[in-house]
């Protein structure tokens, strides 16, 4: 029975995974998808966190119409933070898995945007996740990278 060792040699499939895509390398299908799924995970922990913690909240601020009901309330402030930017992790996660599920390079701002974004939240809330984010950004930022070095935009 023939092995893919055969006819190759470990350093003839090394320098098959690294050569262009005119020498037989598709750099878009060894794009891995995880940012995106990375992000609504992210999200959906938002989501359980913010209802089991903050349930008393939700409970109270519903009882009272919604209407006006985070202001100036610190246990308020912090159920609708955790509620909201975990759907709008979610979103966002959403977009970027799209992008991923085509096998589309993700647009350079995004990552950018993320990096800064999830920069300050670091610098301003040491002990949050947004350490977790910078690493969603630069994986951003070095696909763009990588899909501009093989011209696949």
């Amino acid at each position: 029975m023939k092995t893919i060792f055969d006819k190759s040699t470990t350093a003839d499939l090394i320098i098959k995974s690294t050569t262009s895509e005119a020498d037989g390398f598709n750099p878009k299908k060894h794009m891995k998808k995880w940012m995106g799924r990375a992000i609504i995970l992210t999200g959906v922990v938002h989501l359980i966190y913010g209802i089991t913690v903050y349930g008393t909240a939700w409970s109270e601020m519903f009882h009272n119409g919604l209407f006006n009901t985070v202001d100036g309330n610190p246990a308020h402030e912090a159920a609708f933070w955790f509620i909201f930017f975990g759907f709008l992790m979610v979103i966002q996660g959403g977009l970027i898995d799209g992008f991923e599920n085509k096998k589309q390079p993700l647009p350079l701002f995004l990552g950018w945007s993320l990096l800064a974004l999830s920069v300050a939240g670091a610098v301003m809330m040491p002990a949050s996740g947004w350490w977790f984010l910078i690493v969603v950004a630069v994986g951003t930022i070095c696909r763009q990278s990588n899909a501009e070095n093989h011209h696949i935009i």
